[in-house]
């Protein structure tokens, strides 16, 4: 990977989309990539590649959640 601002480190690779993948740094553990759109078997699992223009969407009809449920204040 090729250093970026900011801390940042990033690639370019050709790989099928649904391909699943992880980072190894330094030898250690496996990791999921922090910035993945998917993770199909939960947020320690791997990552996996998603083509936008190919994904179906199923959400159209969602509207939200209501701005006052979106609001904690502090009780006291």
């Amino acid at each position: 990977m090729d250093p970026e601002n900011r801390g940042y480190h990033s690639a370019v690779i050709e790989a099928p989309e649904q391909t699943r993948y992880t980072y190894v740094l330094d030898g250690a553990r496996e990791l999921p990539d922090p910035a993945s759109r998917f993770q199909p078997e939960g947020v320690h699992g791997p990552s996996q590649l998603v083509d936008l223009n190919n994904f179906e969407w199923t959400d159209g009809g969602w509207t939200g959640i209501p701005l006052e449920r979106s609001i904690f204040t502090k009780c006291m």
